[in-house]
Parts: structure tokens; C-alpha cells; sequence
């Protein structure tokens, strides 16, 4: 007599984005780790990390969204920074070794207009140091195993972007807050370096806050605590998987982010029937090429790639991502799985 099957235990979500005000201490793996166990699913990916210190927004992806891991990459990111001077570490920020002390009046004679000039010179596009404790690979290496196997090295230079620097207050006179606007890849811990050795003070990164990654705000985030509360502790069991799934991402409210509703601002059309079942399987339907041909031509005018978003008619989720390059067909890039 064959044993009874357990009824198939799936996600208490369905798949989409999910924005999280990550807590310090917890790198991002933990905060991945942690949201398996809350979400109930393995299928949970992010879009860029914070270090351990740094606090605030992390873009999480459940299920489906994992595909869309590399089209978050290249947004701009927003930071509330805190500055120290009149100190360097080896790390560039507060969990580093302290490396030289200047002397306490340099810091007392700083000219609050000189600090903020110095720190607003910094806007537009330089090329900077990157960290020493960085992820950055040379020589198939890491450079923080470099660094922390106490080898001497060149640190590499890339070219880093700051574009807005707001809020800008000097509460103590050793310390500099200002929010930032950088793009992808830049180094606030260079930029917090680089003030110091301008300054002629020395500095380093005391505490970071993310409250912006394009398009999405820290304001509409939910703490790990807060999304465990709303989730609960239960299972959702395959029968009921739909009611409930909608359920704990109405109760989310901003926080959650639909297939559908990703990427706000991109064109979005829908297909149907036999066309959605040949977009399923990776063919663009003539009905679709024609209703691109408007798109083709803006796109052939301007030199400039783009995407399209494709919903599917039975049920409103997002079914691809079509690209358009110029003077040539449109092509498939994703295709999503419904839940």
C-alpha cells in the first residue's frame, strides 16, 4: 500500500519584487537566507549588495523575478552618507583598522564652506581608487583576500559618477553628512576617501543608508521583522496557493511589486491566444511584429535600443521581455513563467 503523498508546499508569494530596509550587521546573503525561510522559498535572489555597516533598501527578487537580476544593475543609487574626519582605516569605513590620526585642529579649523566645496567637487565623473577590502577581482583574486592576507598592491581605478549631492550639514566638526546620487559601481568609500585627502584631514565612511535603487524607495521597504509578521509562520499548501498568495501581497502593499508592474516607465502590450501560446515557446507573432513596427522605426531614427514589455492575455501577468535593436527584427530576451 503506497504511502499517502504530503500535499506540495509552495511560496507564500508569488513571484515578483519585494523591497526590504535591510538591518546592519546582516550581509546580503543573510538577508536572502532570512527571506527563504520567511517567503518559504529558495528562489530569492537581489539586485545589488549592501555592505554588513551600510543599512536600508535592498530590491529582492522572488521566483520568476530572479531572471530580471541583471536589469536592475545599471539604476542609479541614492545614499545618505556619514562621514568622519580626521581619521583613516584600511577598509575606508568604520569596521577598518584605524590607519593615521590628524591632528584634532585641522578638523577644528575646517571652514564649513571649504568642507562642503571640497565634497560637492566631487560631482560628474572621476577616476577613483577602489577599495582595498572590495569584491573587486585582479588577477583572478579578490582584492579584500589580497588585502586581508596582508599583500602590497596597486589599488585599481574606475571611473565612479556621483551626480547630486543634497542635505549637506556638518552636525559636529568631525563629522559630514550629505545624501548622494551615484551611479552603478561607484564607491562611497572612495568618495568619503577622497573628501579626507582633499580635506587634507584624512576620512572614512562611519555609516551608509541606501534609500533609493532606481526606481524604487526606501519608504515603500518593510524591515525583515515587519514581512515576517505579515507572512506569518504557516505553510501554503498547493489548493489554496492562489487566494493566499494574493492575499500576503495585497497585505505587503508597496512593498511587493507584481511581474506585471515592473518597470514602470517601459512601452507594455498584451497578447492573446494562439499568440501568447507562440511567445510561450519563443516565437514573436506577425500580429506582434506589426504593432512593433511604430517602435522599429523610433528605434531605427534614434540609434538606440529598447525593450518591451509583454503581458499575457489570460491572466495579466508578465509573460516577456521583447527587444528592439536598430535596423534589425525584434527578438525575444525573456520569457516568464505564470504562477
Amino acid at each position: 500500500m503506497s504511502k499517502m503523498q504530503k500535499p506540495k508546499r509552495v511560496p507564500k508569494l508569488p513571484s515578483g519584487l519585494l523591497l526590504v530596509d535591510k538591518p546592519e550587521g546582516f550581509t546580503s546573503h543573510d538577508v536572502v537566507a532570512k527571506l527563504r525561510g520567511i517567503v518559504g522559498t529558495k528562489s530569492i535572489g537581489h539586485t545589488g549588495t549592501l555592505d554588513p555597516f551600510a543599512t536600508g533598501l535592498m530590491v529582492l527578487l522572488i521566483g520568476e523575478a530572479t531572471k530580471l537580476s541583471n536589469s536592475f544593475t545599471d539604476g542609479d543609487k541614492g545614499y545618505k552618507a556619514q562621514v568622519f574626519l580626521g581619521q583613516t582605516t584600511d577598509s575606508w569605513d568604520v569596521t577598518g583598522e584605524v590607519s593615521s590620526t590628524a591632528d584634532p585642529k585641522i578638523v577644528l579649523d575646517l571652514d564649513n564652506d571649504r568642507v562642503e566645496q571640497v565634497t560637492r567637487s566631487f560631482l560628474g565623473t572621476h577616476q577613483m581608487d577602489i577599495p582595498a577590502f572590495s569584491a573587486k577581482k585582479v588577477d583572478g583574486k579578490k582584492l579584500y583576500e589580497k588585502a586581508r592576507e596582508g599583500q602590497v598592491f596597486e589599488l585599481p581605478k574606475k571611473a565612479m559618477t556621483f551626480k547630486e549631492v543634497n542635505s549637506y550639514c556638518r552636525p559636529e566638526p568631525q563629522i559630514l553628512q550629505f545624501d548622494v546620487l551615484c551611479s552603478k559601481g561607484s564607491f562611497i568609500r572612495s568618495l568619503a576617501e577622497g573628501i579626507g585627502q582633499k580635506l587634507g584631514c584624512g576620512a572614512y565612511l562611519k555609516a551608509l543608508r541606501r534609500f533609493y535603487s532606481a526606481p524604487y524607495r526606501l519608504e515603500d521597504a518593510l524591515t525583515l521583522d515587519q514581512l515576517s509578521e505579515a507572512l506569518g509562520d504557516g505553510v501554503v499548501e498547493e489548493a489554496v496557493a492562489k487566494q493566499v498568495q494574493q492575499s500576503h501581497a495585497e497585505k505587503l502593499g508597496a512593498s511587493f511589486i507584481a511581474m506585471a508592474d515592473v518597470f514602470p516607465g517601459m512601452t507594455t502590450m498584451t497578447v492573446k491566444g494562439r499568440d501568447e501560446t507562440l511567445l510561450s515557446n519563443g516565437q514573436i507573432p506577425d500580429e506582434l511584429h506589426r504593432r512593433l513596427v511604430p517602435i522599429q522605426r523610433e528605434v531605427n531614427r534614434a540609434q538606440q535600443s529598447r525593450q518591451i514589455k509583454v503581458l499575457r492575455g489570460s491572466s495579466g501577468g508578465l509573460l516577456s521581455l521583447v527587444e528592439i535593436h536598430p535596423c534589425q527584427r525584434a527578438k525575444v530576451k525573456r520569457i516568464f513563467n505564470d504562477d
